[in-house]
């Protein structure tokens, strides 16, 4: 048994439920899969666009950043595409960019006055990982 077993067992107990209403889960991949890696990116990179804009973007950098990275594991890593692999990939990349996200906005917002914040958070983390 390995660390992703539980993880992969819950993701497939949500799709055999889901397969009795394909309506919903063709939503969800959607969302998923087209819109939520690139809008999580533009919020890094893309400080001051509109809303039509940010969803234009949103559609065209999830395309091109979940295909490129999900090709560059299987071509270079040879890690197997499967949906578990896949669905794992997508979480990651969206995580990623609201993470950074976060922490740009927490430095932006106390940089004026108290970073008390970031050295919480800081800590936290470091305590974490030891």
């Amino acid at each position: 048994m390995d660390i992703f077993t539980p993880l992969q067992e819950a993701l497939d107990f949500i799709l055999r439920i889901l397969d009795f209403v394909p309506v919903v889960r063709v939503i969800i991949s959607f969302v998923l899969i087209l819109f939520l890696p690139g809008f999580a990116w533009t919020l890094v990179f893309f400080k001051k666009i509109n809303v039509v804009e940010r969803i234009a973007f949103s559609f065209g950098l999830s395309l091109a950043i979940v295909t490129l990275i999900i090709l560059v594991l299987n071509v270079v890593f040879k890690v197997r595409i499967t949906g578990f692999n896949s669905f794992i990939v997508i979480i990651l990349v969206t995580i990623i960019p609201l993470t950074i996200y976060y922490f740009n906005r927490a430095r932006r917002k106390h940089s004026n006055g108290s970073p008390k914040i970031l050295g919480k958070i800081k800590g936290f983390l470091l305590r974490l990982l030891h």
